[in-house]
């Protein structure tokens, strides 16, 4: 098979709707204009601000998360979290809100944060949160 044939084999893959020739190697099809070579771009979404967590130490009171991202339509989701002294952040059951009441299992000087991801396009990027200290 001649060179020119080889390359208008992988053109004709690239004007199909595949990215690279030999076929769909990530059973994802491109989508765009071939002719202009104008492809829609996904992105990850970005975090423009925080996570934060701002709230009253005392245990009992209400912590909330804050965070904003790029694009705007991201869906956010929250898991929060404690630490005992120097042990590894456990996740606290059940706590999947932007707003948190410290409550058993939480202590007074555990530390609480929450970790906010971002999901847009079928991508997404996750950050922790500052953390509060829970007083008594």
């Amino acid at each position: 098979m001649s060179r020119f044939h080889q390359w208008k084999g992988r053109l004709q893959n690239q004007t199909e709707g595949y990215p690279f020739s030999n076929g769909p190697p990530f059973k994802t099809p491109v989508t765009g204009n071939p002719t202009t070579g104008v492809f829609p771009v996904e992105a990850t979404p970005v975090f423009k601000s925080g996570p934060t967590v701002t709230g009253a130490a005392p245990l009992g009171s209400v912590l909330t998360a804050a965070a904003t991202g790029d694009p705007t339509t991201a869906t956010k989701t929250y898991r929060w979290f404690r630490q005992t002294g120097q042990a590894a952040p456990v996740v606290i059951a059940g706590a999947t809100a932007a707003t948190y009441t410290t409550a058993a299992p939480v202590a007074a000087g555990d530390k609480v944060t929450c970790e906010v991801t971002l999901t847009a396009n079928g991508l997404s990027s996750a950050q922790m949160s500052n953390a509060i200290t829970v007083t008594a």
